[in-house]
């Protein structure tokens, strides 16, 4: 493998991992932004006497937030779902494949 070869190689995998981090980033803040907006009209439109601490109020945040967490596990840890090892020998097994 030449130098070229290398630098591409290395230049995509970087911009694989910054597509990956924006994407985590623009999935929290949309995450954080509806949440936020929810909350405010579920509060407006509470009954006299109700509790904000009812399931009705918490189950989206909390669902989709378990969603938010996997998501930040496979870009923060990435032998979360598949280790380093997996990837490399599934590039050189793909390689291997588009050479032959």
């Amino acid at each position: 493998m030449d130098t070229n070869d290398s630098q591409s190689i290395k230049y995509q995998m970087a911009a694989k991992r910054v597509k990956d981090l924006k994407g985590f980033y623009t999935h929290l803040f949309v995450y954080l932004a509806v949440n936020i907006l929810l909350f405010v009209m579920n509060y407006r439109e509470l009954p006299n006497g109700a509790s904000i601490w009812s399931w009705q109020i918490w189950i989206t945040p909390v669902l989709w937030g378990l969603g938010i967490i996997t998501h930040a596990m496979t870009v923060f840890v990435p032998s979360f779902i598949f280790s380093k090892n997996w990837e490399e020998r599934k590039i050189r097994e793909l390689m291997k494949k588009e050479n032959s």
